[in-house]
């Protein structure tokens, strides 16, 4: 939880607000389905330590699993909050975790495919305001301090969304 008493770094202030986009895969109004990350990856590519890629993102969220863990505090925070869990009250949420995974492992130039719509698509009509934006920001920010990612890395991922902001609030 953030406190009065805890600094945030800089980028994380300005770019607060980058994650609403992760409401595409719960209000999106398609069924296909997807599969889950982790059948999305090649075997070669989950997990394996091996692997020639170092230093990437999604190394640093702790691959798949990472991500995994990432993406279910995070639900939890967005349910538990008041000013945004009615956007995810008629939503499908295991296509959102699905989706959610898939756009973060793209995003962290992991092994996966996001297959969900693109975020004006998903948000038109809905109108959401920069205070919703927020809101579901701080919730990300939330669920990543709770497992452990240091300030640089949520930084990285927080600039990949950012640029995603126009195409959410307010359509």
């Amino acid at each position: 939880m953030i406190t009065r008493s805890m600094k945030i770094h800089p980028m994380r202030a300005v770019i607060c607000g980058a994650s609403i986009l992760l409401l595409s895969a719960c209000s999106s109004p398609t069924t296909r389905s997807a599969a889950t990350p982790a059948a999305a990856m090649p075997e070669s590519a989950a997990g394996a330590p091996a692997r020639a890629r170092q230093n990437t993102l999604y190394d640093a969220l702790g691959g798949a699993a990472g991500i995994e863990t990432l993406s279910e505090k995070f639900i939890i925070e967005l349910a538990a909050d008041e000013r945004v869990r009615h956007h995810y009250e008629k939503s499908d949420i295991g296509r959102f975790h699905r989706m959610m995974q898939l756009q973060i492992c793209e995003l962290a130039d992991g092994p996966c495919v996001y297959t969900g719509d693109n975020m004006k698509r998903t948000h038109g009509g809905m109108n959401i305001q920069s205070a919703e934006f927020n809101a579901v920001v701080e919730a990300l920010m939330r669920a990543m301090d709770s497992t452990g990612l240091n300030p640089g890395t949520q930084n990285r991922l927080l600039a990949l969304m950012a640029p995603m902001r126009a195409d959410i609030v307010g359509h």
